[in-house]
């Protein structure tokens, strides 16, 4: 499994994929993250072919334009304001009152 928080945190590209030793949302992420552009997503670890992830990696070596495209859409949700937000949640929500 390739966590994609990191990948997305930094902007780089991934190939993302998910076993049920994890916990059962991680299919969700998964497919959310590729929705959104940022990973090619490959489905369960059970269900592709050590040539498919092969593909895409070779695919995301030669294009830098998707490499790019992918990062891009990876900076559109990322904006480094989570922990201000984090923040006034718990201080209106706990502290406020």
């Amino acid at each position: 499994m390739l966590y994609l928080n990191s990948p997305a945190a930094v902007f780089l590209p991934s190939v993302s994929d998910y076993d049920f030793s994890h916990a059962s949302h991680q299919e969700h992420y998964c497919k959310a993250f590729q929705e959104r552009g940022t990973t090619q997503y490959l489905g369960h670890n059970a269900q592709w072919e050590i040539q498919e992830l092969h593909e895409k990696l070779d695919g995301l070596i030669k294009d830098k334009r998707l490499r790019r495209e992918m990062s891009e859409n990876a900076l559109k949700l990322i904006d480094g304001n989570a922990l201000d937000r984090i923040c006034n949640i718990i201080l209106k929500n706990y502290v406020k009152g």
